[in-house]
């Protein structure tokens, strides 16, 4: 790799964009009632319609199923345009996504900039192998509106939010690998109940991530619309009213919601611990620099839970709620690997 390391590097960062681009996306999609407007799916993709008769033969399809028929049954082409466009530039943003990660990979290999048998290698390989299954959910959480219910599966639908911030974690750790040198971490090194939270800091934020996309797949946003309190009580009834634990987990929607705001105040205790443990001599600038864009973040990310609950979910909050939590990942992210990699000087 020796002096092509520097481009493989932009290469990776370029393609942790794509993917956050298409989280953007994704959430505009989500919250403008566009998902199910495309109908047909192809894998290479098709041109988007330049005539009116092309417009209308889309809309026809449309008609024909559960959305149009149950809920947009008053819409017209106008409004179809607007909501087609949304899904046909997410779809086809992914599939721009896969062609800048795989053939630039497809070159380095070529070239020998990336050995055959390395371990980076294997590494990516994995990471397309995710980028595969992503595209695969897409069209799984797609599927199951299309049927009967012209919803999504919320579990499908956290399924594939899921996946696309496992990836952009998991190509921005070979990233961080790429970029950090062990030598460049000289400082004190966080140890005990602080190198413990942080290491399992991103996978409680995962969590968080995950019961966002189940709140966002239930429409709970819209279902409890004040704070701090929730249904009028600081404990809501009903959080354990169904037979067992993998419905009330999974499916109750007030154990849903309340779950996912006791996480969101847990998770800023615990950055408000860690920035008072590693604010004191010994720990490295680079380090207290990166705690403190976390307890940024983590801040951030609050308001915004709070303002969509209040306001109505607006897509404007939503959108910038899901971006901010995969930053907050990939900041929980660069804590951990710098804790790891950090040597006691």
């Amino acid at each position: 790799m020796g002096k092509h390391q520097k481009k493989i590097e932009t290469w990776l960062f370029i393609v942790c964009l794509f993917i956050l681009a298409m989280v953007v996306l994704g959430g505009i999609t989500r919250l403008t009632g566009s998902g199910l407007s495309m109908v047909d799916w192809s894998l290479i993709g098709n041109l988007p319609p330049f005539n009116t008769e092309q417009w209308q033969s889309l809309f026809e399809s449309y008609k024909k199923f559960p959305e149009y028929k149950m809920i947009n049954y008053t819409m017209s082409l106008e409004q179809f345009k607007e909501i087609f466009w949304w899904e046909y530039i997410h779809r086809h943003l992914g599939r721009a996504t896969g062609a800048v990660y795989f053939l630039p990979w497809m070159f380095f290999l070529i070239k020998g900039w990336v050995p055959f048998r390395s371990k980076l290698n294997f590494k990516l390989l994995i990471a397309c192998i995710l980028g595969g299954m992503q595209g695969f959910f897409g069209w799984y959480m797609v599927k199951s509106g299309l049927v009967k219910v012209p919803h999504v599966s919320h579990l499908r639908l956290t399924l594939h939010l899921c996946t696309a911030f496992l990836i952009v974690s998991y190509i921005y750790w070979i990233y961080l690998s790429l970029k950090v040198k062990d030598s460049k971490f000289i400082g004190k090194v966080p140890s005990g109940l602080l190198k413990i939270v942080i290491l399992i800091l991103p996978v409680i934020t995962f969590v968080q991530i995950a019961y966002g996309a189940l709140n966002a797949g239930l429409k709970l946003g819209y279902a409890y619309p004040e704070f701090p309190k929730m249904a009028g009580a600081w404990i809501p009834l009903g959080l354990f009213a169904r037979d067992t634990w993998v419905d009330n987990f999974f499916f109750n929607p007030a154990f849903v919601h309340f779950f996912h705001r006791s996480l969101a105040w847990f998770l800023v205790f615990v950055v408000l611990f860690l920035t008072v443990q590693t604010f004191a001599e010994g720990y490295s600038l680079h380090f207290k620099k990166a705690i403190k864009w976390l307890g940024s973040l983590i801040g951030v990310q609050f308001i915004l839970g709070v303002l969509i609950v209040l306001l109505g979910v607006p897509v404007w909050a939503g959108v910038f709620h899901q971006v901010v939590g995969c930053f907050f990942l990939l900041a929980t992210l660069n804590i951990c690997f710098h804790t790891i990699s950090t040597r006691e000087s």
